[in-house]
């Protein structure tokens, strides 16, 4: 009989960097993605069904809830304060790098 170790070399975060400002993300759980999700799919719906005023406060909330798995390392700039002062590449750069680490196969 086979036994598998889910668990085993599985990483709680990953580090990335905004213009030499450190961060560290933690891997959100099975139940948090479930909130994202939920979140997301009730943006997209408001957003098709053109309730703006409610898509703009989803839009809000499903941010705060993704930026609270980032942690500034050494300094105490919040990562949406960083991101906002930079060019939309590295918004670009930002959003590759969080599907690839988020990526569910």
């Amino acid at each position: 009989m086979s036994t598998y170790n889910l668990s085993d070399n599985v990483q709680d975060s990953f580090k990335f960097e905004v213009r030499g400002l450190k961060y560290s993300m933690t891997y959100p759980k099975v139940a948090e993605v479930e909130e994202i999700q939920i979140l997301s799919d009730k943006l997209k719906e408001a957003q098709d069904e053109k309730r703006e005023d409610e898509a703009k406060e989803l839009s809000k909330n499903l941010e705060e809830f993704f930026y609270k798995f980032i942690a500034p390392e050494g300094h105490d700039t919040p990562v949406k304060e960083a991101l906002e002062k930079e060019n939309i590449k590295v918004m670009r750069n930002f959003n590759k790098m969080i599907q690839a680490e988020l990526a569910i196969s």
